[in-house]
């Protein structure tokens, strides 16, 4: 490809509301997966065998959105 056309492509892009919709929203998921990574065991596979990696990484996502519902959970709680 030729600089005009890359070009071209990346200036099609930057037009597109649904391009900046994701670009926003990146940092968030980006930060989910680093934290599935660093201190949930995501780095590496348990088992072996796609199936079972599969069921790692379900009940990983399970356990950081249980996480998360606590969280908020006890925000909503009144101060007493």
């Amino acid at each position: 490809m030729k600089y005009r056309e890359i070009k071209m492509a990346v200036d099609f892009l930057d037009s597109l509301d649904t391009f900046k919709e994701r670009i926003r929203r990146r940092p968030i998921i980006e930060h989910k997966n680093a934290e599935l990574k660093r201190y949930h065991g995501m780095t590496k596979a348990k088992y072996r065998g796609l199936f079972r990696m599969r069921i790692q990484a379900i009940l990983t996502a399970f356990v950081v959105n249980v996480k998360r519902m606590i969280k908020l959970a006890e925000k909503m709680q009144p101060v007493s």
